[in-house]
């Protein structure tokens, strides 16, 4: 499992969500009791139940003044705009971001001022906008180091290292949270500490630590209570799944993403989520085996991303269609594989191409908005300009380079995939279709790989399953099938590098040897009989007994007429072995 199947998904959407937890402590001092009551219903809704939220935020808006109770306003607004966020309303949540990055702004430094701050960040980070969202928790940050707010700054370092993880520096990441962590200890508020060791976890996770993941997973599971949200508690099942997949124990992996699955029917959680969830649960039961189930999520994922209305809403980062080509890919479904690799690496190109650009035009927004309109006019100085086009020339160029890998991958893939489809057929083209044994043609094949030497002492045995006829009569053909399939695992079971087993016809089998010696056949042709007479085909109502003829011959001479000679010597000596009654064996004698 690679660091990408186990971070993308994680890092880039549960993490989100978890970053409302990290604001739900630092409230104003300039708010009333009751008003404080208003603001934590609330943020109670904004996740589980955010059209609630929605209105319950608008209608106190509506009758308020910012200018008269702004703190009030400000965390209003913050649950407002988180949760038309989490409801997908997102140009209505971003200008509420914007409205309260404006408000916070015109307030004195004080622990509410950071507090609200960091909301916006927040806002703008579930939003894509890291631009926005790195300026506010900046902002957030300097007021707390300022006014030297230890509490403060635990969920302001955490919500850093959210995007540290996402933009893959997992160490500095890991830093922050531990960081966070130490000041928790120093402060003795733990409040933080749930939402904290799920970030670690997840980054832990994410650098293939998965036990020291795990064991963190294990602390935050005996935390949780009745007042979790769901939507967070699903969050932490999920990562226990990741954690447990890395460590290849799929059973426990499959019970935890099950509870994810169920608190999504509880919740309602978004459509691209749940079929993330359920592709990672898709590779959980095709490690069980349970491969019927797992083609169904595949292929359900398969169709909800070929809409063209959903691909539309796509965007690099907040999907795992590179996880989902990897387990098409395994069960066979090479295009569909290469057509979903295909879409993720689009989105990729069209990410890398307007990321300087979008990230430029938010910038220049949050100077405007924050009147620093001096470092506006330096963007456009000259030298920045031509560095910027020497950034977009090697952009260019880089993209050129993808271009020309992806197409060798895909190369790759293909003659890959025909590689391996020419190997099922000839594979198919030498087994029998019931008992998987080798067939006529891959007798030939043998013969000619292992032509008779010298000093060797070759037998060609024919065995025949005694009354099979009766079998097939009485019982019916299903039960003459397995009468077959279960002596042909037998006969597997003396397959070694010096001999062939096949199935000659019908119940008849073929052996050839070349390590039994003459003194060996009686004791290899006991051992034969004994084992096909012990194998267990009974059932309730009626034990049935199977046993066998064999007829034994010498293969003298490499030569189609001596190999022909050699078979009916085998097939006289079998039909001898008959007549003495059967379950025996007869070597042919001239």
């Amino acid at each position: 499992m690679t660091t990408d199947k186990n971070t993308d998904y994680n890092q880039l959407f549960l993490l989100f969500f978890l970053l409302s937890f990290l604001i739900s402590g630092t409230l104003a001092a300039q708010v009333s009791p009751q008003n404080q009551t208003k603001i934590d219903q609330c943020k109670s809704l904004e996740d589980d139940e955010p059209l609630q939220a929605i209105s319950f935020a608008n209608g106190i808006i509506s009758k308020l003044k910012n200018k008269n109770k702004p703190v009030y306003y400000g965390h209003l607004t913050g649950c407002l705009g988180w949760a038309l966020a989490i409801n997908n309303q997102k140009d209505e949540s971003r200008l509420q971001a914007e409205q309260l990055e404006s408000l916070t702004n015109t307030l004195k430094d004080s622990k509410d001022k950071s507090s609200l701050y960091m909301r916006a960040g927040g806002i703008f980070h579930i939003l894509g906008d890291r631009v926005g969202a790195v300026s506010n928790y900046n902002k957030a940050y300097d007021v707390a180091e300022k006014l030297h707010l230890k509490k403060e700054l635990i969920p302001i370092l955490v919500n850093l290292g959210v995007l540290n993880s996402e933009l893959k520096e997992h160490a500095t990441a890991i830093n922050n949270y531990n960081y966070a962590l130490k000041l928790m200890q120093e402060i003795e508020d733990f409040r933080y500490k749930p939402p904290v060791l799920f970030n670690l976890a997840l980054t832990l996770n994410g650098q293939e630590m998965f036990q020291e993941g795990l064991d963190i997973f294990l602390q935050i599971e005996e935390m949780i209570d009745d007042n979790w949200p769901k939507g967070r508690v699903s969050q932490v099942y999920s990562g226990f799944s990741n954690s447990y997949m890395g460590l290849e124990d799929y059973v426990n992996a499959n019970i935890y993403i099950d509870k994810t699955l169920k608190l999504y029917n509880e919740t309602g959680v978004q459509d691209d989520v749940r079929i993330m969830t359920e592709v990672a649960q898709a590779r959980i039961l095709q490690k069980l085996g349970q491969h019927d189930l797992a083609k169904t999520y595949v292929n359900k994922a398969y169709d909800y991303y070929m809409n063209p209305e959903i691909q539309k809403g796509l965007n690099h980062g907040s999907n795992g269609l590179g996880f989902l080509a990897s387990v098409l890919n395994d069960y066979g479904e090479f295009e569909k594989s290469v057509e979903i690799y295909k879409l993720s690496t689009d989105l990729y190109n069209k990410f890398q191409e307007s990321f300087n650009k979008e990230n430029i035009a938010q910038m220049q927004a949050r100077l405007i908005n924050n009147q620093q309109s001096q470092e506006l006019l330096d963007l456009k100085h000259k030298n920045t300009i031509e560095k910027l086009k020497t950034e977009q020339q090697q952009d260019k160029n880089e993209r050129e380079l993808l271009i020309a890998s992806i197409f060798l991958v895909l190369l790759t893939l293909f003659l890959i995939w025909l590689r391996i489809l020419n190997m099922r057929l000839k594979k198919v083209t030498l087994r029998d279709s019931l008992t998987k044994l080798g067939n006529r043609r891959a007798l030939n094949i043998w013969l000619t790989k292992n032509p008779l030497k010298s000093n060797s002492q070759r037998k060609l045995w024919m065995l025949d399953l005694d009354k099979f006829k009766i079998i097939n009569d009485e019982y019916g053909h299903d039960k003459g099938d397995l009468v077959l399939i279960e002596v042909s695992k037998f006969l597997k079971s003396l397959k070694t590098p010096h001999n062939f087993i096949g199935r000659w016809g019908g119940e008849e089998f073929i052996l050839i040897t070349d390590n039994i010696y003459s003194e060996n056949v009686h004791q290899f042709a006991n051992k034969i009989l004994s084992g096909i007479s012990q194998i267990p085909l009974g059932d309730n109502q009626q034990e049935l007994n199977i046993t066998a003829s064999i007829g034994i011959a010498d293969v003298g001479v490499n030569s189609k007429t001596a190999w022909q000679s050699s078979l009916n010597k085998a097939d006289n000596a079998l039909y001898q072995a008959k007549d003495n009654g059967r379950n025996c064996y007869v070597i042919y004698a001239q």
